[in-house]
């Protein structure tokens, strides 16, 4: 796959409600009113060879775990850059992080002001992505 070809990639973000929380907050949360807990799981597939429909293969999924502060602002209550640093540890290339980063950052905004959440501690956040490789992976 030519990573110049424009591929949909799937993105989606959640509130985690059913996600194990370690007990310990790090010390990068340690003074936050309000830190994120985020599961971050990846899936990479491929593309079948001369295949009209879009077919793809499931070559693996990994999962990362990050913390972070919740800023308690208007927008970005979760850094852009913090999420491309996360997509970056993750493996997904810069070429595929502008829309993810943009439609997250909006999500996570979203969960972060739902009045459900004013007095919670820490916010679990589960990001489900999907990815199509492109020939950047092989490198």
């Amino acid at each position: 796959m030519d990573c110049d070809v424009p591929i949909d990639d799937i993105y989606d973000v959640y509130e985690g409600h059913n996600l194990e929380i370690p007990e310990t907050i790090p010390s990068t949360c340690a003074n936050a009113d309000q830190c994120f807990f985020i599961k971050l799981e990846v899936e990479l597939t491929w593309p079948v060879d001369d295949d009209e429909f879009g077919t793809v293969h499931h070559v693996g999924t990994d999962s990362y775990e990050y913390w972070a502060p919740c800023l308690k602002t208007e927008h970005e209550n979760l850094a852009k850059d913090e999420i491309t640093s996360m997509l970056t540890k993750a493996g997904i290339p810069k070429h595929k992080q502008d829309e993810m980063v943009d439609s997250i950052s909006w999500d996570v905004d979203r969960i972060a002001k739902s009045p459900y959440n004013k007095d919670v501690r820490v916010l679990p956040i589960l990001v489900n992505i999907s990815i199509i490789a492109c020939w950047c992976y092989c490198q």
